[in-house]
């Protein structure tokens, strides 16, 4: 009656890679994906939770580093490539105790082993990630990859750069998931034991303000992982996925409302089991300041302490919408895989403008 004789599927609407979401879907009997998208440390995620990742960067001083660990953060995104800098910020700080991700200037070589002597001892109980392109960097990844401990993860295929430069959801996971078969290929090439290599890299993603896609992108990125491995005849290995709520969506005007799409961004990574995620703080175009950067902490402490998000794997598994939608956004993620592929890989599809076209 409302339609006035209109179809259901005149409801249906079409997102930027052409995927479409219904109105209404069937109920069906059971079709979660068997094994089901989850996080890369099951066991970790249901006794702590995901990382809480606070980006450091080299203004930040080490009474504010401090104060996040002590208002929620469990990791730190550092930044600084200078060393005295990088210990000055680290002053007093137990690095085993949390997760570190080297990012921009920081993540070469020289930091990574100032970080190795600040640490010490407890080096290899450290969680670290370099965060080395896999193109890029391949060459310094595979100068460290003998020596550096099994838990260390040296290279990240990033796609939240990308996003925030205009591409589709589609079109980051396929740039992901090149950067990743990039990086086996050249192992391969290299004489290295491609599932030796796959255990060294890690995965960064773009959350949007919609909950929903951050739900599905995360668990498609997964169902790419798998597909990738399977095609190279690697068993299982976890994939980390490192949620960045996008910069894209803030807005300069009326910034508390970046409030709003930050809680919904950080939502959809918490529900599709990101393994760690960064927030950033409302007022980040103007200058972010530090009590910004605590509401965004504290957002995913009381999704973790009050909503208790972190004690369900997958829980939007088997919903009709998540499932099809999950499935959908994998297969246009392949496609433009594909395309990297066809292109010669991401490095020649880099090197031509196909990506940044």
């Amino acid at each position: 009656r409302i339609l006035k004789g209109a179809a259901p599927d005149s409801l249906d609407r079409h997102d930027e890679d052409g995927l479409v979401t219904h109105a209404l879907y069937p109920v069906q009997a059971d079709i979660a994906p068997a094994p089901r998208q989850l996080p890369a440390a099951p066991h970790a995620r249901l006794a702590a939770g995901w990382q809480v990742m606070q980006t450091v960067p080299a203004d930040m001083g080490n009474t504010e580093i401090l104060d996040a660990l002590a208002s929620g953060a469990t990791g730190l995104g550092l930044t600084a490539g200078d060393p005295a800098l990088l210990e000055a910020q680290l002053a007093d700080v137990i690095l085993p105790a949390i997760a570190i991700t080297l990012n921009g200037a920081a993540a070469t070589a020289g930091p990574y082993h100032h970080l190795l002597a600040l640490a010490g001892a407890q080096a290899s109980a450290t969680q670290i990630d370099l965060g080395l392109d896999p193109v890029d960097g391949f060459d310094a990844g595979m100068d460290l990859h003998a020596d550096a401990p099994a838990s260390h993860y040296l290279f990240r295929s990033d796609g939240w750069h990308w996003h925030n430069c205009g591409v589709t959801a589609a079109q980051e996971l396929g740039i992901v998931i090149a950067g990743c078969a990039a990086l086996l290929r050249a192992a391969d090439a290299a004489g290295v034991d491609m599932a030796a290599a796959a255990r060294r890299i890690s995965a960064r993603i773009a959350l949007p303000a919609d909950m929903f896609a951050g739900i599905i992108i995360c668990r498609a990125m997964r169902q790419l992982w798998d597909g990738l491995l399977a095609g190279c005849g690697i068993d299982p290995v976890p994939l980390p996925v490192h949620g960045h709520a996008s910069l894209r969506m803030m807005s300069v005007l009326d910034a508390d409302v970046n409030m709003l799409r930050m809680t919904t961004a950080l939502l959809g990574g918490a529900i599709g089991g990101a393994d760690a995620m960064t927030g950033y703080g409302h007022d980040l175009l103007t200058g972010e300041s530090a009590g910004a950067r605590r509401i965004a902490r504290l957002a995913q402490v009381m999704m973790m302490a009050e909503s208790h998000i972190g004690a369900s794997l997958d829980p939007a598994a088997g919903a009709p919408f998540i499932e099809t939608r999950t499935s959908a956004l994998a297969a246009a993620g392949w496609h433009c895989f594909q395309q990297i592929e066809q292109a010669g890989g991401l490095a020649a599809a880099r090197r031509t403008g196909l990506v940044a076209g």
